[in-house]
């Protein structure tokens, strides 16, 4: 082998080690992790999930307020305004005027009459429109069809009642409403709604209220 080859040899192998050498170098370097001043890795590496953080301290807030809760008031004096008094509820009945037969599972054509005589339903409403001496009663009337039926109120003192108003009549679904005078200023009253209709009573549910100072 010539000189020259041999030079040029000792010059690749020369050239490969500080090739050799210098990659492992930069390696080594490559593996130390530096410090990362972003808030969002931690002193071990660990990225938290998005919203932990914030979702402990809502939740310890909420704690703290709970805490802090000793016991709650309810300021029942709206039940005595004159305002509250006043309010009626006025139902609309829905559906057809027309309910279906008395007894759907009885044979067909052993209805008794043409006519149903039953399903009647009334209800009571609250008082309204009160004063120290006169008040409006109210009911609402399902019917099962146009016949008339006579609609009054029993009212008193007591749950015997002892006073009755006039007949009102009515032929359809709706609501009735009567006014009384001559009450009691500051007394407390019962009231209850009847139907009739021929031999037939319906009685609906028993209401209260008291009348206003004078």
């Amino acid at each position: 082998m010539s000189k020259k080859v041999k030079i040029f040899a000792i010059m690749i192998v020369g050239l490969a080690i500080v090739i050799f050498v210098v990659s492992s170098l930069v390696g080594k370097k490559a593996q130390v992790a530096p410090k990362s001043t972003s808030p969002l890795t931690s002193t071990t590496g660990v990225v938290p999930l998005p919203g932990a953080n914030t979702s402990k301290v809502a939740s310890d807030e909420f704690s703290a307020l709970l805490s802090n809760i000793k016991s709650i008031t309810i300021d029942t004096s709206i039940f005595e305004n004159v305002a509250y008094k006043m309010l009626r509820d006025f139902p609309v009945s829905l559906g057809s005027d027309i309910v279906g037969r008395v007894n759907p599972f009885a044979p067909v054509g052993t209805d008794i009459g043409g006519a149903p005589t039953e399903g009647v339903y009334i209800d009571t409403l609250q008082s309204g429109k009160v004063t120290s001496i006169t008040a409006e009663f109210g009911a609402q009337v399902t019917l099962p069809d146009t016949i008339p039926v006579s609609i009054i109120f029993e009212y008193g003192t007591s749950d015997t009642f002892g006073s009755v108003t006039a007949p009102v009549t009515v032929n359809k679904n709706g609501t009735t409403l009567v006014t009384v005078t001559k009450l009691l200023p500051e007394t407390n009253y019962f009231v209850r709604a009847i139907a009739v209709r021929g031999p037939l009573t319906t009685t609906g549910n028993t209401t209260s209220f008291t009348t206003t100072k004078k």
